[in-house]
């Protein structure tokens, strides 16, 4: 297994582009 840190830190960095992306998907969807 390569370092965990990076491995989280990909998972962190993706969950919060997903949370950031939801806003935009709904407010071009109105």
């Amino acid at each position: 297994m390569s370092n965990p840190i990076i491995h989280l830190e990909e998972i962190r960095k993706s969950y919060f582009m997903g949370k950031h992306e939801l806003p935009v998907l709904k407010g071009l969807s109105l």
